[in-house]
């Protein structure tokens, strides 16, 4: 069964996560204005934080699997969305534009597949 209280928690935990990556990498002075690279770098941090989040989520799950880890995945994707439209685009960037950026897309698909196979993999 889907624990939508817990996966909302480690959805906006990895939310926070990827902002404050993303905030660092846009801070820190050998990669201002180096977009590329911070978005490779993003590309490549995505993964062991939807496994940090993914795996503590499925802890303390009863329903472990390929499937359950996609949902999860996806339900990360879905929050870090609204979170994004809340908090993101009104306050820092200012244009929808943002969802045409192909790291963002992904992002999306490395979260979605990171999280299928963390429950995939995830013995209960």
């Amino acid at each position: 069964m889907f624990r939508f209280k817990s996966a909302t928690l480690w959805a906006m935990i990895f939310w926070t996560f990827i902002f404050v990556v993303v905030t660092i990498l846009m801070f820190v002075p050998p990669l201002t204005g180096q977009l590329l690279t911070q978005k490779i770098i993003l590309l490549v941090v995505t993964p062991l934080l939807v496994w940090l989040c993914s795996h503590m989520y499925f802890k303390t799950a009863h329903h472990v699997s390929l499937h359950a880890g996609l949902l999860l995945g996806a339900y990360f994707v879905v929050i870090g969305t609204i979170l994004d439209l809340i908090v993101t685009i009104p306050i820092f960037v200012k244009t929808y534009a943002y969802y045409t950026e192909w790291s963002l897309w992904a992002g999306f698909a490395e979260t979605i597949l990171f999280a299928g196979l963390v429950g995939y993999l995830t013995k209960k």
